[in-house]
């Protein structure tokens, strides 16, 4: 299973953070990408993930909000970086 189907939760309560033990289990890097004005997940959920999967890398934004981060150049030049291995 993908990390997307093990960690399938209710974003707008704190289903996941009860769930974090699940992060250790995931193989493989991941690249978590997350603004911290987002009004729709809770950057703090972005945090917590980030700090159960040993190894992910945590992306910042500011301003991009939930949708307008998936349109931004830079963020999309850094996740194109992390795929290719830069």
């Amino acid at each position: 299973k993908t990390a997307y189907e093990i960690y399938q939760c209710d974003w707008s309560s704190d289903v996941c953070s009860s769930d974090l033990a699940l992060g250790k289990s995931f193989a493989g890097d991941a690249l978590i990408v997350h603004d911290e004005g987002d009004k729709e997940v809770r950057f703090t959920e972005a945090l917590n993930i980030h700090s159960a999967w040993p190894s992910s890398q945590l992306l910042n934004t500011q301003g991009l909000g939930h949708r307008r981060i998936l349109k931004d150049a830079m963020v999309v030049q850094k996740v194109a970086n992390f795929i290719n291995g830069d």
